[in-house]
């Protein structure tokens, strides 16, 4: 899971608690919102869970394309989910967030998911958005701080 760690981007594994700095490419995405709400208890209750993926270098699941274990569990247990993947899959390549619920399709760029979330169904609450390794409003509370520096000096 990708989050931001004092303003930059950083890679959580383990149970969230090993943080790790990293720089993906700020690719452009697809992001699917379901109606239905994913039970993460049902998810990693679910006998046909994959348990025993070989853990990855993070450095190397950045350069190659990866699967979310989760997500054939979760595909085979909640119809609208795998409804969306399977859309989104003939556009881009698509996979479900952590324990699911949102699904999301990776594009170089913006113009890219553009023309994909043109294409959308009326039933599907889709959104583009960007990914980013520097937190805007950690780029703004600098600017400020540096702005306040300024003035003071």
């Amino acid at each position: 899971m990708s989050l931001f760690i004092f303003g930059k981007a950083a890679i959580a594994e383990g149970i969230g608690e090993i943080l790790s700095p990293v720089t993906p490419t700020e690719n452009y995405y697809l992001l699917a919102i379901p109606s239905c709400h994913v039970s993460t208890p049902l998810v990693f209750g679910d006998p046909e869970l994959t348990r025993d993926t070989r853990k990855q270098p993070h450095q190397r699941l950045m350069q190659q394309a990866w699967e979310n274990d989760c997500q054939t569990c979760v595909k085979n247990n909640y119809p609208e989910v795998a409804k969306i993947i399977e859309w989104l899959v003939e556009y881009a390549p698509t996979r479900l967030t952590g324990t699911g619920g949102c699904v999301f399709s990776t594009f170089n760029n913006a113009s890219e998911a553009q023309v994909v979330m043109d294409k959308a169904p009326k039933w599907l609450n889709i959104r583009t958005t960007q990914g980013l390794n520097n937190s805007p409003l950690n780029e703004l509370l600098s600017t400020l701080d540096q702005n306040q520096q300024n003035i003071v000096n």
